[in-house]
């Protein structure tokens, strides 16, 4: 909001400099217009730098909420399916990177925080690799991070249930 009002003082300043009568000449609305996209290109950027993890998970939720209630016959996704991506990040995503800003994760942050989910089965890690995958993809779509490597995340290897082998005789 700052840098749209200091946009606007230097678009004063050379309107109150000019004469009564004086029009703009072209070159001076591109200055105007230059100077315009500039800040708002920075008031952009800044935006981007200090978005967190849980803000783009909100605005995922929200974007395919929207596709899914806007044509009930031609979902996207059914409801169930959104129930389950909103489960897995307010159970487990935003908890595990919420106080990460989205462009300072990175694949040794992603892998040690699922490293150290060492109580979930491979169905939920699975899980959340998958969902945190299209978060990231929403995020890289809109410019926010370079990369998606949330693919790259490697599961834990699956546990198998012990099972005696008395009880496999049997």
């Amino acid at each position: 909001e700052k840098l749209y009002l200091l946009a606007n003082e230097k678009y004063y300043e050379n309107l109150n400099n000019a004469e009564e009568d004086a029009v703009f000449s072209p070159e001076t609305s591109r200055e105007l217009l230059a100077i315009e996209k500039e800040i708002s290109q920075d008031v952009v950027n800044e935006a981007k730098n200090n978005l967190n993890f849980v803000n783009i998970t909100k605005c995922w939720l929200d974007e395919i909420y929207k596709k899914t209630e806007k044509d009930k016959r031609n979902r996207s996704i059914n409801m169930n399916t959104f129930e389950y991506y909103r489960s897995i990040i307010f159970t487990y995503l935003n908890r595990m990177f919420g106080e990460y800003k989205i462009n300072e994760l990175t694949l040794d942050i992603v892998q040690a925080k699922f490293d150290s989910e060492v109580n979930l089965g491979n169905s939920t890690q699975k899980g959340n690799r998958s969902t945190l995958a299209q978060v990231m993809e929403f995020a890289k779509k809109r410019g926010f991070i370079k990369e998606n490597f949330a693919e790259e995340i490697e599961l834990p290897e699956e546990k198998k249930p012990y099972i005696e082998e008395s009880i496999l005789k049997n």
